[in-house]
């Protein structure tokens, strides 16, 4: 955080993530029910209180999403059983 994403912004440059917090809130407390606010203090604490500007939301559709993932699972050698 503060050696590749905090100083970039610094230099007054734009920083884009795959995942960051947000994705935390999405994954672990609304898929497993997780205290939202316990989320938000560890969120806080691991980002030093950084949250993004803007949070981009790329919902392809299910088709394209799971093959994907058998793509990916077939390069990693990963089977389902």
């Amino acid at each position: 955080m503060a050696e590749i994403i905090r100083s970039a912004l610094e230099r007054d440059e734009w920083v884009l993530c795959d995942r960051y917090a947000d994705s935390t809130i999405a994954y672990q407390d609304y898929s497993k029910d997780i205290d939202t606010d316990r989320l938000q203090e560890l969120n806080d604490y691991a980002t030093g209180g950084l949250w993004s500007e803007r949070t981009l939301l790329l919902d392809p559709p299910v088709e394209q999403g799971l093959q994907r993932v058998r793509t990916h699972n077939g390069r990693e050698g990963l089977r389902r059983s």
